[in-house]
């Protein structure tokens, strides 16, 4: 049986508030909060995308929170996505 590979997007964030600069990997291109003062902040850029298997999900990533790659390398939506509709 295929190792299950789940997708992880880097993200790279600017601050609108206060100027603070950072990366940070997810799940999805998503909004974070900046590490200096709080605001919520959208990404500047989705950068590259990476393929991993569970034991390489970073900082508690769970694996309903991430696309999966199927056998033909389409992208399967995260598990909590579907839970959304």
């Amino acid at each position: 049986m295929k190792e299950t590979r789940y997708i992880v997007f880097n993200n790279e964030y600017t601050c609108g508030s206060c100027g603070t600069e950072w990366s940070d990997t997810w799940g999805a291109s998503c909004d974070d909060d900046c590490p200096k003062c709080g605001e919520t902040t959208s990404p500047d850029e989705t950068g590259n995308f990476e393929y991993v298997t569970e034991d390489e999900l970073p900082r508690g990533l769970k694996p309903e929170d991430c696309m999966t790659v199927g056998d033909n390398d389409e992208w399967i939506p995260a598990a909590s996505e579907a839970t959304h509709s």
